[in-house]
């Protein structure tokens, strides 16, 4: 039931050239995959008969084992071009259990076809039909036919509509077989997602955003208005032994016209460095004009190394996790790569990275020395990335956040801004840079940050984040309404309920307070928390509950010497009694610490008290933050 390759077939307004792999309407290119190109042949050479399921996936996928949505992929696309010609709504027929029939009325012509150059818009009625159905014979048709039929088949020659401002990177499919497959398609997903965010006037949406879209049965364009973006990365990787195949779609979401097509085949082991030649393939298409300085920089490549970038990955993959074994684990394989190819930067910024979040830890605080020991790690890792690559955003930020832990403000604040200028889209490094421009006080500046991150990403910090930064400028209503819309998304998220306690604490609403603090205790899984203990000290005081509260501060303070609990949480709770002796007393305990939590010093409702005593601007400067 093979289509006739010498044939030209003619229906509606489409010519179809399967020698030539050409499909034109309206004597213009359809862009489509090839293999839906080939669905469409199969069912126009065999019109008006049952083509079963079995057949198309011998014919479409031979040798290759592959899941019947595939097909029925291919069809629902052919039924949306069809669909804008006018043609018959059951012009492709599905016939229950058995496969599918082509329904339309098509004529069949001998030889190859080539375009019409006359622009459909200065044709009408029969005159427009006469023309595009009108053949042309001869070498330079050939020539025409093949280019156009290569441009279908690779996706060569720029989109004509490259006028696309958004895209967002799907997670690819993939039979889950290997850890290793596993491992290259969130690596090539995340990299193209870092390299096209570098495009100053493109917007991409952060790999949060898309992970609900996992094997996902959603249509393209429904995909496009539920992100708002213009386009998508979708593709499919297969894996045959010791090779991956990959076929990967760049499609229009307006319309479902696939803008780019191409398939790639690489050894599993070289396979994870696949996302610079793809990323090469889509600014070719999305940004024809970019220049080639730029162009070059986003699709470099930062290591030659396949072995180095796959142990890259795991250890992104194992600290992403935060166990302390995981942590552990990704740190020997930070390593590994380096080990592999000492310049790949990289490694160094998510060794780097790998030490910022484990000072974060409840766990780093119990252990000074070792707190003092990754700090001082952390610095000479990123230091190293940054001597490599200066201008890569995520070494930049990786700096800009272990600069600020050390209390360096500027520094960090030259770093974030740079990486938001390197990579515009980079929704964490904006984010962070809020918390920053907050802590300073310049909350105007923090929310132009933050509007720009729920653009790209609406609710992409999740409440506690925005609601952190509404609550520390006072507007406390909109961060309660925050909290409330992102705990109907993620009510199981504790750090939200941490910050509504916060906020209703804030509006005096105390019991409504106590409860939000309770949850956050209740779903916190990881165990104690003195955050959310202090919050409760904090609220029964408010109450009136002094017994209560000195019950929890007891607690906190029997913590202090094992690092559980922080001087500078003690040093809240007795701001909150008006006790400013105790506070200032604690909070030098926290300065001689070094705490990262004194970065939010400055802005912290919770000692709004001690700002007439002339400790505190002396207490201030000594932090470094600026006049």
């Amino acid at each position: 039931m093979e289509a006739e390759s010498n044939k030209t077939y003619a229906f509606g307004s489409f010519l179809l050239d399967p020698k030539q792999h050409v499909l034109l309407q309206d004597g213009k290119a359809v862009h489509i995959t090839p293999k839906v190109f080939d669905t469409l042949a199969l069912l126009v050479a065999n019109k008006g008969v049952v083509v079963d399921k079995d057949t198309f996936l011998s014919e479409l996928w031979p040798e290759v084992v592959v899941e019947e949505s595939n097909l029925t992929k291919n069809i629902s696309e052919l039924r949306k071009i069809m669909r804008l010609d006018g043609l018959p709504t059951d012009c492709i027929e599905t016939i229950p259990k058995r496969g599918y029939r082509f329904n339309a009325e098509v004529s069949t012509f001998d030889g190859p076809i080539s375009p019409v150059e006359t622009s459909p818009l200065e044709q009408t009625g029969e005159e427009k039909r006469r023309s595009f159905l009108s053949v042309k014979f001869g070498s330079a048709i050939l020539v025409s036919a093949a280019l156009i039929g290569a441009a279908v088949w690779y996706g060569v020659g720029p989109y004509q509509n490259a006028g696309i401002s958004s895209v967002a990177v799907l997670p690819f499919v993939h039979d889950g077989s290997s850890q290793e497959i596993e491992l290259v398609s969130s690596g090539i997903q995340e990299s193209l997602i870092s390299r096209l965010s570098q495009v100053p006037d493109l917007l991409v949406k952060p790999r949060s955003s898309v992970a609900k879209y996992k094997g996902s049965q959603l249509e393209p364009a429904n995909i496009g208005t539920e992100l708002n973006v213009g386009a998508i990365v979708e593709g499919r990787l297969v894996q045959e032994g010791d090779l991956i195949t990959g076929t990967f779609d760049l499609v229009d979401t307006s319309n479902a016209t696939v803008i780019w097509s191409s398939k790639f085949q690489r050894r599993i082991s070289d396979a994870s460095l696949l996302d610079r030649e793809i990323a090469e393939e889509l600014l070719a298409r999305l940004r024809p004009g970019l220049d080639e300085a730029r162009k070059t920089s986003i699709a470099r490549s930062y290591t030659p190394s396949s072995e180095a970038r796959i142990a890259y990955l795991k250890g992104r993959f194992l600290g992403s996790r935060r166990s302390l074994e995981e942590l552990s684990k990704a740190e020997t394989f930070f390593k590994q790569a380096i080990g592999i190819d000492p310049n790949y930067a990289q490694a160094w910024s998510g060794l780097a990275d790998l030490y910022w979040w484990q000072t974060q830890s409840s766990e780093a605080l119990r252990d000074k020395e070792r707190f003092r020991w990754m700090r001082g790690q952390a610095v000479l890792a990123v230091d190293r990335a940054i001597s490599l690559e200066p201008d890569l955003a995520e070494v930049r930020t990786s700096r800009a956040l272990i600069r600020l832990n050390n209390w360096d403000f500027s520094g960090a604040e030259e770093d974030f801004r740079r990486a938001i200028e390197l990579s515009p889209s980079y929704t964490f490094a904006r984010g962070r840079y809020a918390f920053l421009l907050t802590h300073l006080g310049r909350f105007e500046e923090a929310f132009e940050q933050l509007d720009k991150v729920n653009e790209i990403a609406p609710l992409g910090l999740q409440g506690g984040g925005f609601g952190y930064v509404l609550r520390l400028s006072g507007r406390y209503e909109e961060a309660l309404d925050i909290c409330d819309k992102a705990l109907e998304l993620y009510p199981e998220d504790h750090t939200t309920w941490h910050t509504r306690a916060t906020i209703l604490t804030e509006l005096g609403q105390f019991k409504e307070a106590l409860e939000a603090g309770k949850k956050a205790l209740e779903l916190d899984k990881e165990g104690y928390n003195p955050v959310y203990d202090t919050q409760i000290a904090i609220i029964l005081e408010k109450m009136g509950d002094r017994v209560g509260s000195d019950k929890v501060l007891a607690k906190l303070m029997d913590e202090v010497p094992s690092g559980a609990a922080s001087p500078f949480r003690i040093a809240i709770i007795f701001a909150a009694r008006g006790d400013n002796d105790k506070a200032f007393e604690w909070l030098e305990k926290a300065y001689n610490d070094r705490e990262l939590l004194m970065t939010g010093l400055r802005t912290g409702p919770q000692f709004r008290s001690l700002h007439g005593d002339p400790r505190w601007p002396e207490l201030l400067k000594r932090v470094g933050f600026p006049d």
